[in-house]
């Protein structure tokens, strides 16, 4: 509830809008600070979000999941991400925030990874022994590249702050209701 109150609280201000709000100029201005060269390390990390690496991140964070010998944690990643990216896409028009002629809020990139992330935290909650390092391990992966993208997609100019600070709140909601259907569904199983 928090996190879809916190989208439409950042929403609001910025609708039908194609500038950037005050915290957006702060945050735009301090990364210009910080990363004036070279920005191609920048743009490998904001295409982390792309449907390729996504995807990739999604089978590994799903293997979790399958070392975990658990079906509704190995769905999570599955079903989490895209649901959570599908809301992104159906709220963008009804924001209506733009950047370079490109709907803008929030940001599917952001969303995509950070579905990954939630998930993989809440799988390794439950982790087998010997999965749960592996799982540390993807959970700082995934983390690091969520900043960087962050960062990336920031500085480059595809998104405002707020539009990634949206994303990872639409990642954080959906994933979390996806899991606790997913637990429902898994209380309600036959037992094997």
């Amino acid at each position: 509830m928090c996190c879809a109150l916190l989208v439409v609280a950042l929403a609001v201000p910025h609708v039908g809008q194609a500038r950037p709000g005050w915290f957006d100029g702060l945050v735009g201005a301090q990364l210009a600070e910080w990363f004036p060269g070279d920005l191609r390390p920048l743009d490998a990390l904001a295409s982390l979000g792309s449907t390729g690496p996504v995807l990739a991140e999604t089978a590994i964070v799903a293997s979790i999941g399958y070392l975990n010998r658990r079906w509704t944690a190995l769905l999570l990643p599955a079903v989490g991400t895209p649901l959570a990216v599908s809301t992104t896409e159906l709220l963008k028009p009804v924001v209506g925030r733009t950047i370079n002629g490109h709907w803008a809020m929030p940001s599917g990139h952001t969303t995509a990874v950070v579905s990954l992330l939630v998930a993989a935290l809440l799988m390794s909650r439950r982790s087998r022994p010997g999965v749960g390092p592996l799982a540390a391990v993807l959970i700082a992966a995934l983390a690091l590249g969520a900043v960087g993208m962050a960062l990336g997609l920031v500085r480059l100019g595809f998104h405002y702050a707020t539009d990634v600070a949206a994303g990872a709140c639409v990642a954080t909601a959906v994933v979390l209701l996806t899991a606790r259907a997913l637990d429902v569904l898994d209380r309600k199983s036959p037992s094997t």
